[in-house]
């Protein structure tokens, strides 16, 4: 769709074929974190971390720092979106981590991105200079 391949429930072992198939960018939606999801997470060159700050779903986020923050720095080539949540757990969530997050507007459709979204992907795609 739009020049875009989508390889829906992709098995973790299938992605070294990817790699090898000659595309310039390659994003990869790696779900929930587990074992393999963040070995493969580790070899990106361009990381982007995706949470949401909700109350019931903040525990998620912060499971991802309480693994990864034991063996890496967290803050260099890591870009954080977070969805939902008040301004105030933003702010909390990102002293206390000492990052900067990026909040994700709301897209009812997300194979269709209307004008007031553009604005969001265009700082995020030019965090990575594409």
């Amino acid at each position: 769709m739009h020049g875009v391949d989508y390889y829906p429930n992709l098995a973790p072992d299938a992605v070294p074929r990817l790699l090898n198939m000659g595309y310039d960018y390659l994003i990869l939606d790696l779900g929930s974190l587990n074992e393999s999801a963040a070995a493969e997470f580790l070899r990106c060159d361009r990381k982007i971390v995706l949470g949401s700050l909700a109350l019931w779903k903040a525990w998620s986020y912060e499971e991802f720092f309480k693994q990864f923050d034991s063996f890496t720095n967290l803050g260099e080539g890591y870009h954080y979106l977070v969805q939902m949540g008040t301004f105030q757990n933003h702010s909390v969530f990102s002293r206390q981590h000492s990052i900067s997050m990026q909040e994700v507007p709301f897209i009812k459709d997300p194979f269709r991105i209307e004008r007031e979204h553009f604005l969001f992907f265009d700082e995020l795609l030019s965090f990575y200079s594409l």
